[in-house]
């Protein structure tokens, strides 16, 4: 601006972004475009929770921090979940160059109506969903709108997502993150956890996952709500988080390449509270190496490699003993009496199971005691500071090595898993000797399956 006799007294910048977004059938699969050329969209669940502010950043550089480490962990995508942020985290979003999903905020939470009876703010609901649409729509970071998520206060959802289609068919229409789906709107979006799977989408739609993961590190103690803190599986140091968010980061490469996936939401990119499983802590400390986690999101790292001593039931039925009964309080001594258990090949549970091995007993209650003899060959002490067990739980498992405890494992896994050993367990070990495994898995509801083997982690990091 410039005044008579003054000369420049005021300026302001500004700044415009172009993208094209679409779904395209290729290959008899529906796949995403962005300019006109395949996307994967790989990012990190955002809930924007800060310690002091709670919803409210201390600082617009705290806002850009945020997705500047996402940038720096090799991602290219993020999921602002269930909030509206301010328009200068969209402004360092389409600067950065993310690609935002964003979702309108939840009715109701996950109080689900009764059938038939809407939510009582569904006024409101899509007067805001309109208004959100209408004061971000300018911003080309966004370019999923996610309407609904996992079902909480979910209504009317064909209409409401032929508004938004609308109102802006330059995005795509996610009808519900997690369900529930009606086969509407451009994604078909599921929530595995912890770890991915695949699933058939309907024709119409494009695969994606818009939640997984959750691995769970406790860091530090500044954290007050440390002691309740929970991961939807949990990692004992960086290492094993970084280990374990590779091989997931490897199953998303497969799902990608054979089962047409376009997009994945790792749960999360930072603590918020008791959710104890970001990749940064609560106030913003990172947990991970962040080259490693890149290397993984760049499908250039698929974690360490596993050789395998003591063989599950993927590729062969190795013989156990096994109850339905409760043995007693003694059932996982090397030297407890299981003659009179039955015997049979691995692996055990319910067919339709996702991720399942071999199945060799079909179990359908709510409890399986195992036991299994071994003989393990001469190892190096190193060899055994590095030996863990492979496992398909579901859902909770223990397992003991020679009557020493090795694991303990709540909730369940879709497909097989590496997990550490105890160090007890590990002392446990006999090598060049017969040693003895016995396994308790529990089960409450849906699939049920449990398989166990052992191996040793060998190291498969590549140069920087």
């Amino acid at each position: 601006v410039h005044k008579s006799g003054e000369g420049h007294i005021d300026e302001v910048q500004t700044y415009f972004g172009m993208r094209c977004i679409e779904k395209v059938r290729i290959n008899g699969r529906q796949q995403i475009l962005l300019n006109g050329a395949p996307v994967f969209m790989f990012g990190p669940l955002d809930q924007g929770f800060w310690p002091d502010g709670v919803y409210t950043a201390p600082t617009d550089a705290a806002l850009k921090s945020d997705l500047e480490v996402m940038k720096q962990l090799g991602f290219n995508a993020v999921r602002k979940h269930i909030k509206v942020e301010p328009a200068r985290w969209y402004h360092h979003a389409d600067r950065l160059a993310l690609l935002v999903w964003q979702d309108m905020p939840s009715a109701n939470s996950y109080d689900a109506p009764p059938s038939g009876r809407p939510p009582v703010d569904q006024r409101a609901f899509e007067t805001q969903l309109r208004a959100m649409i209408d004061n971000l729509e300018n911003h080309p970071s966004i370019v999923m709108w996610v309407v609904f998520n996992e079902g909480q206060g979910q209504h009317e959802t064909a209409r409401l997502v032929s508004i938004v289609g609308d109102l802006d068919p330059s995005r795509l229409v996610n009808q519900a993150s997690g369900g529930r789906h009606e086969g509407v709107g451009d994604v078909y979006d599921q929530h595995p956890y912890p770890a991915p799977r695949a699933y058939e989408s309907p024709a119409s739609q494009a695969f994606a996952l818009g939640e997984y993961g959750g691995i769970g590190l406790k860091v530090g103690d500044g954290n007050p709500w440390q002691a309740q803190g929970w991961g939807y599986t949990n990692a004992q140091n960086a290492e094993e988080l970084e280990n374990l968010y590779a091989q997931y980061a490897d199953l998303l490469r497969g799902f990608k390449d054979q089962n047409g996936l376009t997009g994945a939401i790792y749960t999360q990119i930072t603590d918020v509270e008791i959710e104890v499983n970001g990749l940064l802590t609560y106030d913003r400390r990172l947990k991970i190496d962040p080259q490693w986690i890149a290397k993984a999101n760049r499908f250039e790292w698929a974690g360490p490699l596993f050789t395998s001593l003591v063989p599950t039931s993927e590729t062969a039925s190795p013989l156990y003993r096994y109850t339905f009964r409760d043995p007693g309080d003694d059932w996982m001594r090397p030297d407890a009496d299981t003659s009179h258990w039955r015997q049979g090949p691995g692996g055990f549970g319910t067919r339709d199971t996702p991720g399942i091995g071999k199945l060799g007993v079909e179990w359908n209650t709510s409890d399986i005691w195992l036991r299994r003899t071994f003989e393990l060959p001469a190892l190096s002490q190193e060899q055994i500071d590095r030996f863990v067990l492979r496992l398909h739980h579901d859902e909770d498992v223990e397992v003991y090595v020679n009557g020493v405890r090795a694991l303990k494992k709540d909730g369940f896994e879709s497909r097989y898993v590496l997990a550490p050993i105890s160090a007890e367990g590990r002392a446990a070990l006999k090598p060049g000797a017969v040693n003895v495994i016995t396994v308790h898995c529990r089960q409450t509801q849906g699939g049920q399956y449990i398989d166990v083997g052992l191996g040793v982690l060998e190291p498969n990091r590549p140069g920087n």
